[in-house]
């Protein structure tokens, strides 16, 4: 029983420690939005990229039509 529900407990758990750590108050995705904002840059469409292809460059890259150094 304890295997089908797994996922859920860790991520309780992981919402459980950051709030205890008070580091649910450290967003980087509005600071790395607002960095893309004002400066014109794809950080975060990078980023999404980059965990969507399970954190392999080369997909990566692939994905987004550029040279796998541009991911990294």
């Amino acid at each position: 029983m304890f295997e089908d529900y797994w996922t859920e407990l860790n991520l309780l758990e992981i919402g459980k420690y950051t709030a205890d750590k008070h580091l649910d108050k450290f967003d980087v995705i509005d600071a790395i939005r607002a960095y893309d904002a004002t400066h014109h840059t794809d950080f975060l469409i990078t980023l999404r990229t980059y965990f969507d292809s399970n954190a392999n460059v080369s997909t990566a890259a692939d994905r987004m039509h550029v040279h796998g150094n541009t991911i990294r």
